[in-house]
């Protein structure tokens, strides 16, 4: 980080040398001469981050929940692609595909330690699938959603070989900017100070999507039904003790879940 930092701010060539002079001016170069790259980058890995997230999590959900004993060889079969090299799996594929699996795995860590007695309980209070879902199963997951969303974003952002392979020049992404600098212009100092507008661009954008996403949803501290719009019908606490202790005051009757019958059965 340090040789880069001192590198972005060189000026001369590769014939007469590079010297330390404090040259700024390559960072403002690097935002007026490249905004379309880097604009076209964050526009390409946001498209695949979403269409990531529409295909991951079903595909998550449908592992953790309905998988049974077939859920570890489907978990290989999303990693599988990883035995082949990035550069079969761009020409195949591309950039979606690429880093599917870095979005599924999160979400499938996620969903798999949600206990499904929360979601049996909140049908047991009247709430229809897709209630529960909303209510309790997507909050849940909300680290993993955020953790994945992450995971394919940053590096969607600095791809370089996607846009070579299956894009023209018209289209190249700023990654396709720093390898042309780096390795055919020969221009260090350029490279090194667009890299490093990349990164902290990339930090501004994480940082706004932690914000709005809240530190809760990443640290796995969301409150389940937070995500209500005021005015809608309200489920108690999804809280297993909570529920099943307001319960007990209701003079044991009968309910539709086996599960809280069992309880009924050891508390009444």
């Amino acid at each position: 980080m340090y040789y880069m930092a001192r590198l972005s701010l060189n000026s001369g060539t590769l014939e007469t040398g590079f010297n330390f002079t404090w040259q700024w001016s390559n960072f403002k170069d690097a935002l007026s001469l490249y905004d379309a790259p880097f604009l076209r980058s964050f526009y390409y890995a946001g498209i695949a981050t979403l269409i990531a997230l529409a295909i991951g999590y079903p595909l998550a959900y449908a592992i953790a929940f309905k998988g049974g004993r077939w859920k570890n060889a489907m978990l290989f079969a999303v990693v599988a692609p990883f035995f082949t090299t990035y550069l079969i799996r761009t020409i195949a594929s591309g950039i979606t595909y690429n880093f599917l699996p870095f979005m599924v795995l999160p979400i499938y860590a996620s969903l798999e330690r949600v206990d499904e007695s929360l979601i049996e309980a909140a049908k047991d209070l009247y709430a229809s699938s897709r209630h529960a879902f909303l209510r309790v199963t997507l909050p849940l997951s909300l680290p993993g959603i955020v953790a994945g969303t992450l995971l394919t974003f940053i590096p969607a952002v600095g791809d370089y070989i996607n846009a070579f392979f299956l894009g023209s020049p018209s289209n190249h992404m700023i990654g396709n900017v720093i390898q042309g600098l780096y390795l055919t212009q020969r221009d260090y100092p350029a490279a090194a100070a667009l890299s490093f507008v990349l990164m902290a661009l990339i930090m501004v954008a994480v940082f706004i999507y932690i914000r709005f996403a809240g530190s809760g949803a990443l640290m796995g501290e969301e409150a389940v039904g937070a995500w209500w719009r005021p005015g809608r019908p309200q489920l108690p606490d999804t809280s297993a003790a909570s529920r099943l202790s307001g319960e007990r005051g209701r003079g044991c009757a009968s309910t539709r879940s086996t599960s809280m019958r069992a309880w009924r059965s050891r508390t009444c």
